[in-house]
């Protein structure tokens, strides 16, 4: 008895410690590429389909298979969607463009950033990456700079994490703190991995995050090729979440990710381009410019609706 208590224990503890390296591993990929090393963190928490069908949905036509999209769940490691749902209770259509839409379009984006150790991705695409881009279109700017288009995700993470080990948060918080208290500039709040999570804004970042906020947002259908290359050529970067994999988390320059592998994370990134000869949206990441093309990577347009579970404009 005494002999089969131990070998319990033995067995116990190397399935504890088996179980404790899955998950760092999980959360924290040590990637190579062109000789550098870089680690990746995810860090979204995906919308309930429910609250999602609360949210207005933008369609460029009547057509209803445009306000189709895939729905979400809340588990922890969702398999790819691969069934639609109409989602929200109101549809805000928008006129066609009174020109024919180019078959490429490209937005001027702000410096590819590097989230570090925290999962702040969704920060990194509402609030660095979509609002800097749409204060730069919004006055006419030429150049970036920290000091006026360029907004703070520490700002906006800090403020919307879902728990203090700094480890995740969720795009419908970020849309809302969007509304209701804007994002302040990265020189007023820089971005730090570093320092944890727990740093929040003063009454002074506060007050300069006001003169930022939007006015509302709305849903994109992942599958909508149309609307969506009508907002990226309306100067509206397109945040969203979604299912990667370990092609995505090996990119490298040139790559167009066209298939799904199997789940390895749980991501938020921002739609800033599309090219029709490629097939595919650009979108821009928070891994750094080692990471993908100089920080960058294809969606092949297929592929967008069977990952992405949730996209927005702001206005």
């Amino acid at each position: 008895m005494r002999t089969n208590m131990k070998t319990v224990l033995f067995v116990a503890l190397t399935c504890a410690l088996f179980v404790t390296a899955c998950q760092k591993e999980e959360s924290a990929n040590l990637n190579e590429n062109n000789g550098q090393k870089f680690e990746t963190y995810t860090g979204a928490i995906l919308a309930d389909k429910a609250a999602l069908r609360n949210i207005p949905v933008i369609v460029v036509s009547n057509d209803a298979n445009a306000r189709k999209r895939n729905p979400t769940t809340t588990t922890t490691t969702p398999p790819p969607p691969t069934d639609t749902t109409t989602t929200g209770g109101t549809v805000i259509t928008v006129p066609p463009p009174t020109t024919t839409i180019p078959s490429s379009y490209s937005l001027v984006m702000p410096p590819v950033g590097y989230q570090g150790s925290e999962g702040s991705c969704v920060a990194w695409s509402v609030g660095y990456a979509a609002r800097s881009c749409m204060q730069y279109y919004a006055t006419n700017a030429v150049s970036y700079s920290n000091a006026t288009n360029i907004f703070s995700p520490e700002y906006v993470f800090n403020q919307i994490k879902f728990s203090t080990n700094c480890g995740a948060s969720a795009m419908m918080d970020a849309m809302a703190l969007m509304v209701s208290k804007g994002v302040c500039t990265w020189q007023s709040m820089p971005y730090s991995y570093l320092n944890g999570c727990s740093l929040m804004p003063t009454s002074t970042q506060i007050a300069e995050a006001a003169n930022y906020r939007v006015s509302s947002y709305a849903l994109v259908s992942p599958g909508d090729q149309t609307t969506i290359k009508t907002m990226i050529a309306s100067k509206k970067p397109i945040p969203f979440t979604c299912n990667i994999d370990y092609n995505f988390k090996y990119a490298t320059v040139g790559t167009i990710w066209t298939t799904y592998a199997g789940f390895a994370g749980s991501h938020a990134m921002v739609i800033c381009g599309y090219d029709d000869a490629k097939h595919a949206y650009k979108v821009m990441n928070s891994w750094g410019t080692t990471w993908g093309d100089a920080g960058y990577i294809w969606i092949d347009y297929s592929l967008l609706p069977t990952i992405s579970y949730e996209a927005y404009v702001m206005n």
